[in-house]
């Protein structure tokens, strides 16, 4: 409930005028994509898939309850950013990879006896 009605449909917002060309730019005044944030949704990701695979629906990921949204969120902004050639750092590709590998480091590290082995010993 919003106050005592259950939508805000009736709110039209006619002053925003949105271009087929802004639904494309992800670009925000003033921000930048982290070395950090990349890794964060590499990991977001990982982690939850992980948990996924062993069949939990909602895992609780870096003190937050993460669930396939989630997962998707990560998934689809670094698609994004790939995919429209954004500022991506770190800007080698090997570089890139060692972020990866060293995060799936950590995690297994983190998480040895949980859902990780369990992952590792799938037959692919």
């Amino acid at each position: 409930m919003i106050g005592e009605k259950p939508h805000q449909k009736e709110v039209l917002r006619e002053e925003v005028k949105v271009k087929a060309d802004d639904l494309l730019n992800f670009r925000i005044e003033g921000s930048k994509i982290t070395e950090a944030g990349l890794r964060l949704n590499i990991n977001v990701g990982i982690l939850y898939l992980g948990n996924w695979l062993c069949g939990t629906g909602a895992a609780a990921i870096h003190n937050l309850m993460e669930d396939a949204a989630t997962a998707e969120i990560s998934r689809a902004q670094v698609w994004q950013w790939l995919h429209h050639e954004a500022p991506i750092p770190p800007r080698r590709a090997h570089h890139r990879r060692a972020c990866v590998a060293t995060d799936q480091r950590r995690d297994r590290a983190h998480q040895r006896g949980s859902w990780l082995g369990h992952v590792q010993k799938l037959p692919l």
